[in-house]
């Protein structure tokens, strides 16, 4: 071989060696160009980083994987790093890569892993669920989301009650909205902003479609958090929330 040949080679090895670092375009394309190539040889060294004792090496490792859109190649171990406790940051990232594998096998670890002990992990599992649910209802997911909507904390509980809302053939929309009225009567201001959060897409959306009586005194309580909320970020989000949707009504009635 000739010298050429074998300095393509330790180039194209060390290329792919840092094709795991975070956070760089350049890796992503060693990463892909890698996975596609060679993908037996891609798996193999994805599951060495996978097993990696340090939690930075396995959190970046996901993220590549994530980016690149090989989460289907490592689904199983994906499943099972998004239920470790011992790493939650891991965890959490598993489980917002499982978003883009939809197979029984990753919906069930997102399951479990929506009841974990860190509530970046449920958030990530209930986000990442809603996103499989797609357009066809799926008992077991709503039956996550339902049991979540009560989460003490507030990004879980506003991602489970914005996935039961826009579920399709799910439960009664007026139902649904009770729950975000819920979330923005909070005492806790995290839990008020959050379900500002949820309104703000749900009137921008289905809401501003129903015309439902629901949905109006959703915007009648925007409207006061928008004037009076303790909260200048409450007051801040829902008057950004108030102003577009009275912007995207003026439109749709054939306003300037």
């Amino acid at each position: 071989m000739s010298r050429r040949a074998v300095r393509g080679i330790a180039v194209e090895d060390a290329g792919r060696a840092d094709s795991w670092e975070p956070g760089g375009v350049t890796s992503r394309i060693v990463a892909r160009k890698w996975a596609q190539e060679d993908r037996d040889g891609f798996v193999v060294s994805a599951r060495e980083r996978l097993r990696d004792p340090s939690e930075d090496a396995r959190t970046s490792a996901i993220g590549v994987i994530r980016a690149i859109g090989a989460g289907a190649l490592l689904e199983l171990e994906l499943g099972e790093l998004a239920c470790d406790a011992a790493m939650p940051r891991a965890a959490a990232t598993a489980a917002r890569a499982l978003g883009c594998v939809d197979t029984p096998g990753s919906r069930s670890a997102l399951t479990k892993a929506a009841r974990s002990s860190d509530a970046r992990v449920r958030a990530n599992a209930v986000e990442s669920l809603a996103r499989l649910s797609g357009p066809t209802p799926d008992t077991a997911a709503a039956a996550v989301f339902i049991e979540c909507k009560a989460d003490r904390h507030h990004r879980v509980r506003a991602s489970a009650v914005r996935a039961l809302v826009e579920r399709p053939g799910g439960a009664d929309l007026s139902a649904s909205l009770a729950d975000v009225r819920a979330m923005l009567d909070d005492a806790r201001g995290e839990h008020r902003l959050a379900g500002v959060w949820v309104a703000e897409r749900v009137l921008g959306g289905i809401g501003a479609r129903a015309g439902s009586e629901a949905c109006e005194r959703l915007m009648e309580r925007m409207t006061e958090l928008a004037t009076g909320d303790a909260s200048s970020a409450v007051r801040a989000r829902a008057t950004r929330c108030v102003r577009r949707v009275l912007v995207e009504a003026s439109y749709a009635g054939g306003g300037a």
